[in-house]
């Protein structure tokens, strides 16, 4: 007997067997969506977690260079401030004793000009001398 003669002879069974199969399909089927669904919704929190923690540190890092920005421009005022508060006599009497002190001379003292020969320029030089004392000697004997 095969399926379709089986399918004529208990049509009842048949489609018992069918809503039985389309109900655990639909069961399978509905279970696969509502374990997508979580992982999705689990995604989605981390994903706003991520970008809370991302704003939160942008937010951090703009604030620091905020107070970073005021301070440094408090200290820019308290220098211009103490230069300001010289007053020019005193800056002038600052400037007399400068000049009036005795200037020293700049002495070089580092090594860092010195001349470097090269040998082969030296066994030049060197032949160079000895060149010119042999022809001094022959003159002296000749």
């Amino acid at each position: 007997m095969d399926l379709t003669d089986h399918q004529k002879k208990f049509p009842d069974e048949v489609c018992k067997q069918s809503n039985d199969n389309l109900l655990l399909t639909l069961q399978s089927l509905t279970i696969r969506w509502v374990q997508w669904s979580d992982a999705r919704i689990v995604s989605m929190q981390r994903r706003k977690k991520r970008e809370e923690f991302q704003r939160q540190k942008d937010e951090e890092i703009a604030r620091l260079h905020q107070e970073a920005i005021a301070e440094s421009a408090m200290h820019a005022m308290n220098l211009e401030a103490d230069i300001n508060s010289n007053s020019a006599s005193e800056l002038h009497s600052l400037s007399k004793e400068f000049k009036d002190r005795p200037q020293e001379k700049d002495t070089k003292i580092d090594n860092e000009n010195e001349l470097v020969w090269n040998p082969c320029v030296l066994l030049y030089m060197n032949w160079n001398k000895r060149c010119e004392q042999l022809t001094h000697w022959v003159s002296l004997c000749c």
